[in-house]
């Protein structure tokens, strides 16, 4: 099944994500990845407006339908990632690879599912870009009474 219209852009900065890992594992297998690391680390800036989008559109409806663990363990990672592109040196950079892909296989496996689950079972609804509790108001759901 595809996934949800509104987390196709998440997904798709996924699949970025997972690129710049392969890319920087591969360069730290070849001893070269210090200037790939610098651009990494120059460059977080947009991993880190995906963080935050997911932190402002996601987290708050998770948390309102009790899915604490989730979101835990995806601030805790958040986190963390943010803190090891902050220290800087080579040993950061393979763990920061090796966490980014962890995170997100984590989010497509199992956060990204969860929440479609819920919105299938009006517990959680997307309105203007931001998941919601509850189910979709008529007027979204196509109903015409």
């Amino acid at each position: 099944m595809p996934r949800q219209q509104a987390l196709q852009p998440f997904s798709h900065d996924h699949h970025q994500a997972l690129v710049m890992c392969l890319r920087l594992e591969r360069a730290l297998q070849r001893a070269e990845a210090r200037p790939l690391w610098a651009w990494v680390r120059e460059s977080f800036t947009e991993l880190e407006l995906h963080f935050i989008e997911e932190e402002l559109q996601l987290l708050p409806a998770l948390l309102a339908v009790g899915e604490q663990a989730l979101v835990s363990q995806l601030v805790v990672e958040h986190a963390r990632l943010r803190l090891l592109v902050r220290q800087g040196d080579l040993s950061a950079a393979q763990q920061f690879a090796t966490l980014l892909r962890a995170h997100v296989r984590f989010e497509e496996r199992q956060v990204f599912p969860r929440i479609e689950e819920l919105v299938q079972q009006g517990r959680l609804h997307w309105q203007a870009g931001q998941l919601c509790q509850g189910a979709a108001p008529l007027a979204e759901t196509g109903s015409a009474f």
